[in-house]
């Protein structure tokens, strides 16, 4: 049985219904019937809109005085101008009486957030459903959470992250096995329960470190699909948390982390894996990913919750998704080690590309890490050839090397998409994969020599590549490289990349799982 609902909440509706029966918020016949959430009322109108929190109290929030309410519109403004500023234009205070509201009028009564109204269809998951989401929508996306992560204030303390998310696990399972309505529910949230626990062991170190190296930042709190909007071609974050700077803080993977769940519940694990990898080409905190199946199982059990305190059919069907997505993701297999082969303009780096979407592989790529290398500890070889001596080489590939044992730990296969003309640095990887116990493929790229230049031209032209090779390096390279003996060759799948990429299918000549809308 529910609790009686406060007599403010119904005081609130009708203080709103008596503004829109005033034409505060325009014509009224234009004014949509108010929604409704546990904590707001949204009234709509044609082209603005206006939120009002609700005076509750319900534990991890509370609005139940003006005040309180006045505090978090404004904390929601300021914080979601940080992602989407032409959108939340800011607090509108209603004076007058309960009986006679007057919108802007003083002494404020009560308070709300005033928005743009977002256009018809812009939310994402109706966007998803019809279609009209692509990768390069996404990669952007993931480019920009990254710089809005690294913007956040960060939470350095001496420690207790591993804790926190103990606790929060703990208290998730213990839900869960209380309102799960079937014994084989209440199966899979042991297994979950104890694989969790074995992942939190063994990473509890690199959780406390992270949270001492300021990987903890007050970032969104709540960045699943339901909150991204498609706004002219381009993907957009709206409704920050802003009521609980706990719920807002979290490890910048963790909070990445309920996107790349969410994304892959609704049946979409290449928009997940693109995701990732645009993230962590801009970010290269590639040290974080063999938190990344704790972090994606953390989140479907968050969701699991939600369903099994939800009543009906649709409820039970969701729970078991989301069981089974925690299942999935804390069930890591090692990935498989990639390395890229081939002249500069032989289309490596596309060809690298096609199987982060059909396969969830991410990319480590020399080009990206030399210049964050060079942006680290040497700006001021940035651009220049003595950024690609034989020492800056060598320290570039071992980053590469270091990211892709990281992806490997999580479970994916990692592509090191570099030239690797020369035997000896090839061999390192080889060796690398050896070590981990990983299967080592070479993807050897091909092309005409005319197209090697026609690429590397345009690639000037256009200004928007990571590579800076011209001309006169394909020409050095050319002279320099080491062919594949027979024990690579036997590595290798060769790839005229003339012909228009298939992800699928060269997954498949590479032994590698195609991702499917289950992930």
């Amino acid at each position: 049985m529910s609790e009686p609902e406060p007599v403010a909440v119904a005081a609130l509706r009708e203080l709103i219904a008596r503004l829109v029966a005033a034409g505060s918020f325009g014509p009224p016949a234009t004014v949509a019937t108010p929604i409704e959430t546990h904590i707001s009322i949204i009234v709509l109108g044609e082209r603005e809109a206006w939120k009002f929190k609700k005076p509750v109290d319900l534990g991890f929030l509370d609005f139940s005085s003006l005040s309180q309410r006045e505090t978090a519109c404004a904390r929601e403004v300021e914080l979601n101008r940080r992602l989407l500023p032409e959108f939340y234009l800011g607090v509108r205070r209603i004076g007058g009486t309960q009986e006679a509201p007057r919108l802007d009028a003083l002494p404020a009564i009560e308070v709300c957030v005033h928005m743009r109204r977002f256009p018809a269809g812009a939310e994402l998951p109706q966007a998803l459903t019809e279609g009209r989401v692509d990768a390069a929508m996404i990669r952007r996306l993931g480019q920009e959470l990254a710089d809005f992560q690294a913007d956040c204030d960060a939470v350095v303390t001496g420690g207790g992250a591993a804790r926190a998310l103990t606790r929060q696990c703990e208290d998730n399972f213990t839900a869960i096995q209380q309102c799960a309505p079937e014994a084989r529910h209440r199966i899979a949230i042991g297994a979950v329960a104890a694989a969790t626990r074995g992942q939190l062991a063994r990473y509890a170190g690199l959780l406390d470190a992270r949270q001492r190296a300021g990987r903890l930042r007050r970032g969104h709190g709540d960045l699943h699909a339901g909150n991204l909007l498609l706004l002219d071609g381009r993907v957009r974050v709206f409704d920050c948390i802003e009521f609980s700077e706990a719920l807002r803080t979290n490890d910048v993977l963790n909070e990445l982390a309920f996107a790349l769940m969410d994304f892959t519940a609704r049946g979409h694990p290449g928009l997940a894996a693109e995701l990732l990898d645009a993230w962590l080409e801009r970010c290269g905190d590639y040290a974080a990913l063999p938190l990344l199946p704790l972090f994606i199982a953390y989140r479907a059990m968050v969701r699991a919750k939600v369903a099994a305190l939800g009543e009906g059919r649709d409820a039970r069907r969701q729970l078991s998704e989301y069981l089974a997505l925690a299942q999935a993701a804390l069930r890591v297999r090692p990935g498989t080690l990639i390395l890229t082969h081939g002249l500069s303009g032989s289309g490596k780096s596309t060809l690298a590309a096609t199987l982060v979407g059909a396969c969830g592989a991410v990319r480590v790529r020399t080009d990206v890490e030399r210049r964050r290398l060079l942006t680290e500890q040497a700006p001021g070889l940035l651009g220049s050839d003595a950024g690609y001596t034989a020492e800056w080489t060598a320290r570039t590939y071992a980053r590469v090397a270091a990211a892709c044992r990281q992806v490997i730990a999580a479970g994916r296969p990692a592509i090191a998409d570099a030239t690797f003309l020369r035997r000896a640095e090839r061999q390192v990887f080889v060796d690398l994969g050896r070590r981990l116990g990983v299967a080592v493929r070479i993807l050897d790229c091909q092309a005409p020599e005319e197209v090697l230049q026609a690429r590397i031209e345009t690639r000037h032209r256009h200004g928007d590549d990571a590579s800076e090779a011209d001309l006169r390096v394909l020409r050095q390279q050319q002279r320099e490289r080491d062919p594949l003996d027979p024990g690579e060759q036997a590595l290798a799948v060769t790839v005229d990349t003339c012909q228009p990429p298939d992800g699928a299918a060269l997954a498949a000549r590479l032994g590698l799982s195609v991702l499917t809308p289950q992930g």
